[in-house]
């Protein structure tokens, strides 16, 4: 992994909602029209407290994010996954790790120490469709 300068970007949208909403895929495929080059996963559940319930409910929503993401990202476009580190994290690690050229999985050196956040960094987004 090398270090990247910061570039403009020249073209960005957001898209918030519910990934669980299965009018999700619509929604997105009808905003760009077309695959797109970048996912990032930002995803959070409402928090409950329980860490054990918390953690397998973020894993579990980034399981449903990678399944848009198969329909939606193009082929050797790059993916970012927030992970909640825990049981599954590991887990989902490897899921997406076959997925892509190449992956890792990091803390970013500005994270807070107690923080359980870790980003999933996909990069070469092997597509079986291949159709853009």
């Amino acid at each position: 992994w090398k270090e990247m300068g910061t570039e403009q970007l020249t073209s960005r949208e957001r898209i918030r909602g519910d990934i669980e909403d299965p009018d999700m895929l619509e929604q997105i495929m009808s905003f760009f029209n077309r695959k797109v080059d970048a996912v990032i996963c930002d995803l959070s559940p409402n928090v409950s407290g329980n860490w054990s319930v918390d953690h397998a409910a973020q894993i579990s929503l980034n399981y449903t994010a990678e399944k848009l993401m198969e329909k939606t990202l193009v082929n050797k476009g790059n993916a970012l996954f927030k992970v909640f580190d825990g049981e599954f994290s590991a887990e989902f690690y490897e899921f997406v790790k076959k997925k892509f050229i190449k992956t890792k999985l990091t803390k970013p050196k500005a994270s807070r120490k107690p923080s359980s956040e870790l980003y999933c960094i996909c990069m070469g987004f092997l597509n079986s469709e291949k159709s853009e």
